[in-house]
């Protein structure tokens, strides 16, 4: 009988033991799992921070290159609203605007270096 009491207190003592070394384990796990919890969200809200800030840069090249396309497109109708002036003048050789042939080709090399945005313009001409 002494022998089964002790060999039932070993019993109880060996599980209490084992459970509270569970119990350790089972607290240091959770808090293992805590802290990995804890770190994705961290890297979570800097990649949408970085995500963010991205989209907003983004956006304001957007913006910017509209803008830019915008000003291009309001100076090239500027510059084409000018040229059925300039046909219907080299047309009609007003002489108040055009005077000779080397006026007409002088006004020509300006505007069609205006109008095409070249450095300089060259034309030449037969003399008929």
């Amino acid at each position: 009988m002494l022998i089964h009491y002790f060999l039932l207190n070993h019993y109880f003592l060996s599980t209490y033991l084992l459970t509270y070394q569970y119990k350790v384990d089972y607290i240091g796990r959770y808090l293992l799992q805590y802290v990995e919890r804890k770190t994705k969200d961290k890297a979570q809200k800097t990649s949408y921070q970085l995500y963010e800030q991205k989209e907003r840069e983004l956006k304001f090249e957007d913006d910017r290159k509209s803008i830019e396309k915008n000003k291009l497109l309001e100076e090239q109708a500027a510059i084409d609203a000018k040229l059925p002036t300039f046909i219907e003048s080299l047309i009609s050789c007003n002489p108040d605007v055009i005077v000779s042939k080397q006026d007409a080709m002088d006004k020509s090399c300006v505007f069609l270096q205006e109008y095409l945005g070249l450095p300089a313009v060259y034309m030449a001409g037969m003399y008929t």
